[in-house]
């Protein structure tokens, strides 16, 4: 196919006789398209009322000419698509062209708007909150916790072809609905997949690395991380740490692990360091731990701990520490 050499800016007599014609037209822009076009193949002719429309669009935002066109001048009838000049056509052509790319760009954005930027629901410490997903699951969220759930979930025919997953940093107990369709959770450092059931997830940094616990209150549970995969029953729990595998899964108490759901506290050979980082969060107050102290392994138990400073006092009185008030929080420390 031949081109028009760039450095010709003669037009063929057609286009030359219109610009003739309508001197007030924008003969720069015309010569420009013609050149960057070069001879456009034929193209089958869209519906004639739709060009005229096109074509009236594309006057009213581009032409120069319109606003000196005489007021007394009688309207003419639109030429048919095969009876208008060159020129007309390649504006044609050129204006299908740019509503298909703008078009294109709209469904772009609409697709990143679902795909690329999901709902982030946080709850900051001294919080927690409630929410209802759009399948119908319901999530318990933790104080300092933060969840994400794709936009698209509000489409149910995407929710039944891509499933449905959210990602979790903190902690939150899910009651699933039962659609059919599986519910993922994932963490940075494992996923867990169920139908329809009713578990706790926490992924925090304890202790200086990523760690996953899982919960299940009811039905059951698939954890995966590091290439292996766990089946958790009821009243059963597992812990991923770093990038290693499941653990195996232990009975356990429910009312014990999820104490957090009715405000309180229970914690197990847990180190200082990692309770104080709930109580920090639960409470929504500074408290640092001497180094000498942090690791002391601590079990207890609080159903209603009133605030910090009490809840501390019974943290310090088991590791054999002591606490301190100060202006911007609270201090622990040998004795």
């Amino acid at each position: 196919m031949s081109t028009h050499e760039p450095t010709d800016n003669a037009l063929p007599p057609e286009v030359q006789s219109w610009l003739d014609e309508h001197p007030n037209a924008d003969a720069d822009t015309l010569r420009e398209v013609w050149q960057l076009s070069g001879e456009v193949p034929p193209a089958m002719d869209p519906d004639p009322e739709r060009v005229d429309a096109m074509r009236d669009a594309l006057r009213s935002a581009t032409a120069t000419d319109r606003g000196h066109t005489d007021a007394n001048e009688a309207p003419t009838a639109h030429p048919s698509p095969t009876d208008r000049s060159p020129a007309e056509r390649i504006r044609s052509r050129w204006a299908g062209r740019a509503l298909g790319t703008a078009v294109l760009l709209v469904l772009v954005a609409v697709g990143l708007y679902l795909f690329a930027v999901p709902n982030r629901i946080a709850v900051p410490p001294g919080q927690t909150q409630t929410v209802s997903l759009p399948d119908g699951s319901t999530v318990e969220l933790n104080s300092g916790t933060t969840l994400h759930c794709p936009r698209w979930w509000r489409l149910p025919p995407l929710r039944s072809w891509l499933g449905r997953s959210v990602h979790l940093e903190g902690e939150a107990f899910f009651a699933v609905a039962e659609t059919g369709t599986p519910f993922r959770v994932d963490t940075k450092n494992a996923t867990v997949r169920v139908l329809g059931t009713r578990f706790n997830v926490q992924a925090r940094r304890t202790d200086g690395r990523r760690e996953t616990r899982v919960v299940v209150a009811e039905g059951r549970v698939s954890l995966a991380a590091g290439g292996a995969t766990t089946r958790l029953d009821s009243a059963q729990a597992a812990t991923v740490q770093g990038l290693g595998r499941p653990s195996a899964p232990e009975p356990i108490r429910l009312d014990q692990r999820l104490a957090w759901r009715r405000g309180g506290f229970s914690f197990a050979d847990a180190s200082i360091r990692a309770i104080t980082a709930e109580v920090g969060r639960r409470f929504d107050v500074s408290v640092s731990v001497r180094a000498n102290v942090e690791a002391r392994p601590v079990t207890l138990q609080v159903t209603d701990p009133e605030s910090a400073a009490p809840l501390l006092r019974d943290i310090c009185r088991a590791a054999g520490c002591r606490v301190d008030s100060t202006t911007t929080g609270f201090v622990i420390q040998p004795r």
